[in-house]
């Protein structure tokens, strides 16, 4: 769907569409506030029968705050996932240098708990010493 489309959807009765005349209106809008996204994102805070009430003063003004709003979340969203990927790629040690051992393998006798492990293993360890 197009940006034209949503904002007429969004902004107009649904009784009072007019496509000619709103489709009109609504590329003014969306030639002075550009961002796709911007028309998904923002919620349609006063309906009239037409677009042109959004250009009274009251409205104009709240749909310019809107979107520098918007833009202003955009750029931490963007700003933000720079850094992230950032301090990611600074990360100079890997967690696993490889198939490199490091020293001596311990050999643990236990000493049987039970009377099936004494009689499975033979020896507690008092007697190996």
């Amino acid at each position: 769907m197009r940006a034209d489309q949503i904002i007429v959807e969004k902004f107009v009765k649904k009784k009072s569409i007019d496509w000619p005349r709103d489709i009109k209106v609504a590329l003014r809008l969306a030639k002075k506030y550009p961002e796709f996204q911007f028309w998904q994102w923002v919620e349609p805070f006063e309906t009239g029968d037409n677009l042109l009430h959004l250009f009274n003063e009251k409205n104009s003004k709240i749909l310019q705050e809107k979107y520098s709003y918007f833009l202003q979340q955009q750029d931490l969203k963007k700003s933000s996932e720079k850094l992230k990927e950032s301090f990611e790629s600074k990360l100079s040690i890997p967690y696993n240098h490889g198939a490199e051992k490091f020293g001596e393998d311990i050999s643990k006798t236990r000493k049987p708990k039970t009377l099936r492990e004494f009689l499975n293993y033979g020896k507690t360890s008092e007697e190996s010493n």
